[in-house]
């Protein structure tokens, strides 16, 4: 008689191996406090806002380190976070002067860039890595290394917004004056207007050679505009019924936006290049504040039906794929906004409203897979699955093995037929419900 084998553990073992096609994403909340403010991402790094000072989390390590450490006075805020540079102003309530730090963090060197009266407006500028751009006296100034350059010189007829840096133009746009969106050439210094109405455009994205943004109602109908930096033509992309804040995102040449038409929120795709369009996702519950990096598209979703409850959760898709995973599972009375993606890492905020508003800052970054021994903390299904995957070999290896002892002597010549048994249970204390989203890495600087 052959060898009698239990093909449990083989199974075991290739359940375990690394899958290239799954993927999970894990969350952590890195700090909470009533006063969590602004948060920036930029690849491993998150920046935020804690009780007046800046704070740096390494997604992958779970390190934290406090940038600044004078409080309330001054209060600091972040300009922009570029590939490991963080760009922040110092305010001095006492002396209302402005100060313009930038922070290198492989070098842990804060180097004292400017020095500014009280009209900065430390919230309307943007930075990278290696340049930074800051409102002053109505304009826009370039700040690269230790030189400021005045770039734009329409003062206060234009008041300014949004600042973006693309390559060699800077866009923004103005809220007054004549509302709308302009384009500067950085080494010529000129501007141009793209577009112009006497609603001020939302939602200015920029993203390489392109730009796209939401203009006023026309018609019942809200327009998603675009156009390229070079030519400077503003085109239709879409339409939608509702205008929302930051209804649209751009990794070029991929453009995604949020079109509503009756009851359903529709995700769509445009292709910036060849405008090809496709529907990605629909949803009678609103959904806004749409993020894209790569193949991966970030967005929040209101989870309350209901008009007097508020609660949001974040989700993500892969466009190629159609997977969709919630991210969060907060619940009522909870509000998830900024949130930001950037190759594999995520990051938001959350606010929680019970006795007290509390909010948070959280981080998250894809991983291949579940790993042997962990539940993902994506929570959902997901808890379960992987805790199926796990025990199912064990609990179906006794019955392969008393299958392979049935077949092996009903080939024998006095063999009679025996009763089947019915195979091992999958144990009943596998969970399919939301895993509890907590912070379990270490916060030491």
């Amino acid at each position: 008689m052959p060898p009698v084998r239990s093909f449990g553990p083989l199974l075991f073992l290739l359940l375990l191996a690394p899958n290239p096609l799954q993927a999970a994403w894990e969350t952590v909340k890195v700090d909470s406090d009533a006063r969590i403010g602004s948060i920036a991402l930029s690849g491993d790094l998150e920046a935020y806002e804690k009780q007046g000072d800046i704070f740096l989390y390494r997604i992958s390590s779970g390190r934290r380190i406090q940038v600044t450490l004078d409080a309330d006075d001054p209060e600091d805020l972040i300009l922009g976070l570029g590939r490991e540079t963080l760009w922040y102003w110092a305010h001095d309530s006492q002396s209302g002067l402005n100060r313009l730090h930038r922070y290198d963090v492989e070098s842990d060197l804060d180097a004292w860039i400017l020095e500014a009266d009280s009209r900065i407006d430390a919230h309307k500028g943007t930075a990278e890595s290696g340049r930074a751009i800051i409102c002053k006296d109505h304009d826009w100034f370039l700040v690269e290394g230790d030189r400021v350059t005045q770039v734009t010189f329409s003062g206060e007829g234009l008041p300014k917004q949004e600042a973006w840096l693309s390559g060699d133009y800077l866009v923004w746009k103005a809220v007054a004056g004549t509302p709308g969106v302009y384009v500067t050439h950085l080494p010529t210094k000129e501007t141009h207007c793209v577009f112009d109405d006497d609603d001020p455009p939302v939602s200015l994205w920029v993203s390489g050679m392109h730009a796209a943004w939401v203009t006023g109602a026309a018609q019942g109908q809200y327009w998603i505009l675009a156009c390229r930096l070079d030519t400077r033509a503003p085109r239709v992309v879409g339409s939608s019924e509702e205008r929302i804040p930051w209804q649209l995102a751009i990794d070029a040449p991929r453009l995604v936006w949020l079109k509503k038409t009756g009851p359903v929120w529709l995700l769509m795709e445009t292709n910036l290049e060849d405008e090809a369009e496709q529907l990605l996702y629909f949803s009678e519950l609103s959904m806004h504040t749409p993020r894209v990096s790569g193949n991966r598209i970030l967005f929040i979703r209101d989870n309350c039906p209901a008009e007097e409850e508020s609660c949001s959760e974040l989700n993500i898709l892969n466009p190629e794929t159609g997977g969709l995973t919630q991210l969060t599972y907060f619940g009522r009375d909870s509000i998830v906004s900024s949130p930001q993606i950037d190759a594999g890492r995520v990051a938001f905020r959350r606010e929680s409203w019970g006795f007290d508003t509390v909010a948070e800052a959280y981080a998250g970054l894809e991983t291949p897979g579940p790993r042997c021994g962990t539940l993902s903390r994506t929570g959902g299904l997901n808890a379960g699955v992987n805790l199926a995957l796990v025990f199912a070999p064990l609990a179906l290896a006794p019955w392969f093995h008393r299958r392979r002892i049935r077949r092996s002597r009903s080939r024998g010549p006095n063999a009679t037929p025996s009763k089947r048994l019915p195979p091992t249970p999958f144990p009943r204390n596998v969970s399919s419900s939301p895993t509890t989203q907590s912070n379990s890495r270490g916060s030491g600087a």
